[in-house]
């Protein structure tokens, strides 16, 4: 019954239609694996050379490629993690496959700017099928919102109504933070602007709670006009935040600076739910963070070097599938395609054998 609901709430949200979803505490990075498609195209059977001659047409711009592992007997189909222990949204990962990695991965093995898992027994090849996708150039330029800022500020607000509005009430009428109210919460938020990423998050939730939830009538904040205050101070804090990725391009407003605003706008409202993760490391929720920019209508993000989704991984892309019919395969909710899942070759044969089919086989790439 819930996972239904979810699954219509996700089916809603993807429509950018406002919903409200009741029991956040459910969405996880497991949950988000078995409602989204599992994509099957097994081409393991083909010797390297055809695997060379089937890729001919298979690279360029929005194809990918992820290596993976055996997780069991079958060949692993192209999914969504059950498991997130990372700080980035949760989604499928992957490299550019275009004519300049296909030939180094011919060559050297390597891919530029790569030195993660090129070395698992398959690979995927897929190509962004979604037109929701964002192309960050190395030098962090990109297209979205063409530098207007009302577009902006519609998605700021959206991601800010998501966020705390799919969060359930706890069923008190105390406060959390009962020293907060109506005419002190900005100026409370804007002291503590620049603390961490998870106290600026915690501190908007606690003000949500207390000015807007839990306030006496006569002293409550209307909900819209709490959204478009904290939009307002997100947008400041991205601005003045010098720690934020790309502070220097927001600075000189460079073309799309309010794409890398808004991309670390909802990486501050990913705090607000907690990762349940063990361990080390950031403590904000990879699946919400996916889930709020699927909202607002980001459902892939293609980074060409410039380091936006992760500093020690500048060229890669995410891509944001979150919920599905699986009961109609043609109709799930991918925001790509699986064109193949082969061995990887570039790790089982030596650099003798890889050249020798790179000159025999791979005349395309000449």
């Amino acid at each position: 019954m819930l996972e239904n609901y979810i699954k219509q709430y996700i089916k809603i949200l993807s429509e950018s239609t406002k919903a409200i979803m009741m029991e956040p505490h459910k969405i996880g990075s497991k949950l988000q694996s078995k409602i989204s498609p599992t994509l099957r195209n097994d081409k393991t059977n083909l010797t390297p050379e055809e695997t060379i001659q089937d890729l001919h047409d298979k690279f360029g711009k929005d194809y990918m490629i992820t290596f993976v592992d055996k997780y069991d007997k079958d060949i692993p189909g192209l999914s969504i993690n059950p498991k997130a222990g990372f700080a980035t949204p949760h989604g499928t990962y992957s490299y550019m496959f275009n004519k300049e990695n296909f030939s180094k991965m011919m060559l050297s093995q390597r891919i530029r700017g790569v030195d993660f898992a090129t070395n698992r027994p398959y690979f995927h090849i897929f190509k962004i099928t979604t037109k929701d996708k964002v192309h960050v150039n190395a030098d962090g330029t990109n297209s979205k919102y063409e530098n207007s800022k009302h577009e902006y500020l519609i998605d700021l607000k959206e991601a800010v109504r998501v966020s705390l509005m799919s969060i359930p009430e706890d069923g008190s009428t105390i406060p959390n933070r009962d020293f907060i109210n109506k005419n002190n919460y900005m100026s409370i938020l804007n002291k503590d602007m620049f603390k961490r990423a998870r106290t600026v998050a915690r501190l908007i939730y606690n003000c949500y709670d207390a000015v807007c939830l839990k306030a006496p009538g006569s002293q409550k904040v209307s909900k819209r006009e709490f959204f478009d205050n904290i939009a307002d101070f997100l947008d400041r804090l991205t601005e003045q935040n010098r720690y934020v990725r790309g502070s220097e391009n927001i600075k000189d407003k460079t073309k799309g600076y309010l794409f890398l605003k808004l991309y670390s706008a909802v990486y501050y409202l990913s705090y607000i739910t907690p990762n349940p993760k063990k361990g080390v490391g950031k403590s904000n929720d990879p699946s919400r963070f996916a889930l709020i920019l699927q909202s607002i209508g980001i459902k892939s993000i293609i980074d060409d070097g410039f380091g936006l989704i992760h500093h020690k991984q500048p060229s890669q892309a995410l891509t944001v599938n979150y919920g599905g019919k699986k009961e109609d395969p043609d109709e799930q909710f991918s925001n790509y395609k699986l064109l193949g899942t082969y061995n990887n070759i570039f790790q089982q044969l030596s650099e003798q054998e890889l050249e020798s089919l790179f000159v025999y086989h791979a005349d395309y790439l000449h």
